[in-house]
């Protein structure tokens, strides 16, 4: 079964609902973004660096990279994993402009594999697309909240010797805290390679972001009894 575009016997959501989702900042962050504009922070002790950490706690891994945009994490990943120019680089349908965005700044070539009817991705063709186009990475985007089998997906992967792409970061003394990892643990050989590509997330964002982590479960649970709903 493959992807087709909405039928007229699909839920139709009115105009505004997408604007009618959206939450206004957070009271507790307004009079923090106003303090920030007064005295600057940098270093360990900044909204960034302090919201790396929330999300790497919150998340379980040891490091964390927040950057301003979704499209910078994604081309730092691409760089991470040596993607460049002419480089094939595969993402399920339909395509996002983000990650359409994130291959054209590597100067790599986007390879769209099919999905289902459901929105997930359809492994058969992507075992397909990853032999006629010889790519190893995989940008796996879970279309409007569709998750594909991702064990499915993950050992097709190391089937066809392909990487799925996660976020990945870069290094720069000015923002050094215990979530982004020491340059002096990386081989010798790569000392000389960490390049500043200037995608850290802003301050102010972060301080706006750093209540809303606080709340993930409870918008979890809320996002989840929408779908429900929609679904019945």
């Amino acid at each position: 079964r493959k992807w087709a575009a909405p039928g007229p016997a699909d839920v139709q959501l009115p105009p505004t609902a997408f604007r009618e989702a959206e939450e206004p900042v957070c009271r507790s962050a307004q009079p923090r973004v106003l303090r920030l504009l007064n005295c600057p922070a940098q270093g360990s002790s900044a909204p960034t660096a302090q919201c790396s950490k929330q999300l790497a706690a919150y998340t379980g891994f040891r490091y964390c990279i927040a950057t301003e945009t979704f499209d910078s994490s994604l081309f730092l990943a691409l760089q991470s994993l040596g993607v460049g120019s002419g480089s094939k680089v595969l993402s399920n349908a339909p395509p996002g402009s983000t990650a359409v965005s994130a291959v054209h700044h590597v100067e790599g070539e986007f390879v769209c594999v099919d999905s289902t009817c459901d929105l997930t991705i359809d492994v058969n063709d992507l075992r397909l697309k990853a032999d006629a186009s010889g790519a190893t990475v995989l940008i796996l985007s879970h279309v409007c909240g569709h998750i594909a089998d991702m064990e499915q997906a993950q050992e097709l992967a190391r089937s066809e010797a392909a990487v799925i792409a996660k976020m990945a970061g870069y290094y720069h003394k000015q923002w050094q805290h215990e979530c982004i990892p020491d340059p002096r643990s990386l081989p010798a050989e790569h000392h000389d390679e960490c390049l500043d590509f200037s995608m850290q997330m802003m301050n102010i964002t972060a301080v706006i972001l750093q209540p809303q982590v606080s709340n993930l479960e409870r918008r979890v649970r809320a996002a989840n009894s929408l779908h429900e709903r929609l679904r019945t």
